[in-house]
């Protein structure tokens, strides 16, 4: 087995988990971030970790010598976009093998790991996928921080404000600002594509570094728009393959998926501390 630098992205600013920085929220008796960089740094075959940070998690980092103990870890400067940070990890890789990961995903484990390294090739990268059992729908576009005004577009979304070429229907001209004209269509189902193929990407994922390298060389100043590192690679012209992905390892965007993660993995959600007033307190 090639040896591989690991790149994780910790750049991220997290805004839906909350005031919080849920890298640093305890799971399983350590910190989200930990799982990861206990996982490469246990494993023989992983060369470097290579930790792509903001200032807040590099000042903690550097901060707790003792919990980042590992002499695998490196840490370099995130950029503006994910896609930019990751880029910034791969420059200063060594190892012939890149496994791109993300810090908010804790419960990867060493099986998917090797599935994803026993599959990869020179010019083929692999990822973990889960297909999609459900419904899919495609749905309007909607205001995930429900700023609408919140009458007729309010549902299980929250409200919403639609925007031009979302699938909205215009009333009459004149009937009020394009907001109000539109306001009883976000939200809504548009279409049911069929699922059958569709499939939930995971990471860790797998590249070759070198092929890497060309895929971020053809994407030139349009970077940040990829999203995904397997977007990035497919569109410099290589292939990506996809195996069995682990229906745990999910991502920690919001609170709810911290709770499920606790589940999985155990220990519980930090206790608010009691305020006490008054004499004897």
């Amino acid at each position: 087995m090639a040896s591989y630098s690991a790149i994780i992205a910790a750049a991220g600013k997290g805004e839906r988990f909350g005031q919080r920085n849920k890298l640093k929220e305890k799971l399983g008796g350590k910190a989200v971030i930990s799982h990861s960089l206990d996982h490469f740094g246990g494993d023989d075959d992983c060369a470097e970790i290579i930790v792509v940070v903001d200032g807040a998690i590099r000042e903690w980092i550097e901060g707790n010598p003792l919990l980042f103990a590992s002499t695998k870890i490196r840490l370099v400067e995130g950029g503006p976009s994910r896609a930019a940070s990751v880029a910034n990890g791969v420059a200063g890789a060594s190892a012939p093998l890149l496994i791109i990961h993300d810090a908010a995903r804790p419960n990867f484990g060493a099986d998917l790991l090797a599935r994803i390294i026993g599959a990869v090739k020179p010019e083929i990268g692999v990822v973990p996928g889960v297909f999609i059992p459900d419904t899919v729908a495609y749905v309007s576009e909607i205001d995930k921080g429900g700023n609408g005004s919140g009458n007729q577009g309010e549902g299980v979304f929250g409200a919403a404000r639609a925007e031009p070429g979302a699938g909205t229907l215009l009333a009459e001209p004149g009937a009020g600002t394009f907001e109000d004209r539109t306001e009883h269509r976000q939200g809504h189902i548009m279409e049911h594509p069929d699922s059958k193929g569709l499939c939930l990407v995971q990471t860790p994922q797998a590249y070759y570094r070198e092929s890497y390298l060309d895929a971020l060389a053809a994407a030139g100043d349009g970077l940040a728009e990829f999203k995904d590192d397997s977007a990035l690679y497919m569109a410099g012209g290589f292939e990506v393959s996809v195996v069995l992905g682990k229906p745990g390892n999910l991502k920690v965007t919001t609170a709810e998926d911290m709770a499920t993660l606790r589940k999985l993995m155990g220990g519980s959600a930090p206790k608010k501390r009691a305020k006490y007033t008054g004499l004897g307190w």
